[in-house]
């Protein structure tokens, strides 16, 4: 789905109060579960805490706050359902050693924030990828390192955007007008440096779902 038709959803939604609520979080589902993620350096967990604050005072501090400092991830691959994963599970493992392989083959990534966007789950801030192979990375080095383990989004990845959630929509939003037109603002277009990967679960928290890092795959090719 194209960026234009997402936020004139999300518009709508939020405007209607017909927005969707984030789901309790439970074994089975599809939220949540094990993935591979990018954790932002300090500069950039600075300004996405600050948006994601920005975000809460107009929506109201009953949602998620998925970009808080600590929380603010970029979800590059999910890889199953919710489960419990203990230490040394195989598939975590295996996986693990997926991601490393993937990494050696490629140099940190950059990515550039372009804009606020409203849908109709919660806030995103959108990234660019100034690295001319983030997308190969995530679509097919990944796919085809993780082969089989691929199985939830497939060897290519459908995923076509890059960002961070700010807010996952939990309830009522106190003021869906000032939401709406606070994400229309022009961001300094800041470009950060991601030198790493990371596998991932998810711990409940009160007020988000923090990433618990399992493995960390630094970037190996030289820039």
């Amino acid at each position: 789905m194209d960026v234009t038709t997402l936020q004139t959803q999300g518009e709508r939604a939020v405007a209607t109060s017909a927005h969707t609520i984030e789901p309790p979080v439970h074994d089975g589902a599809g939220r949540w579960p094990l993935s591979i993620v990018l954790m932002p350096p300090p500069p950039a967990e600075s300004v996405l805490a600050a948006l994601t604050q920005e975000a809460i005072y107009l929506a109201g501090t009953d949602h998620l706050h998925s970009g808080a400092v600590g929380c603010a991830h970029v979800t590059v691959r999910a890889l199953e359902n919710r489960r419990p994963v203990p230490p040394q599970d195989p598939f975590a493992v295996s996986c693990a050693g997926a991601l490393d392989r993937a990494c050696a083959h490629h140099a940190p990534l950059f990515m550039k924030l372009e804009r606020l966007l409203i849908t109709p789950g919660g806030v995103l801030a959108l990234l660019h990828p100034t690295s001319p192979d983030a997308d190969e990375f995530r679509t097919y080095t990944l796919g085809h390192e993780l082969g089989r383990n691929a199985y939830r989004e497939g060897i290519l990845s459908p995923r076509d955007l890059w960002y961070v959630s700010l807010l996952h929509f939990r309830g009522p939003i106190e003021h869906p007008k000032d939401l709406v037109t606070w994400s229309h603002q022009q961001l300094a277009p800041i470009t950060w440096a991601f030198p790493d990967a990371a596998l991932c679960t998810y711990e409940i928290t009160t007020t988000a779902m923090r990433p618990r890092i399992r493995h960390t795959a630094a970037f190996g090719r030289a820039i």
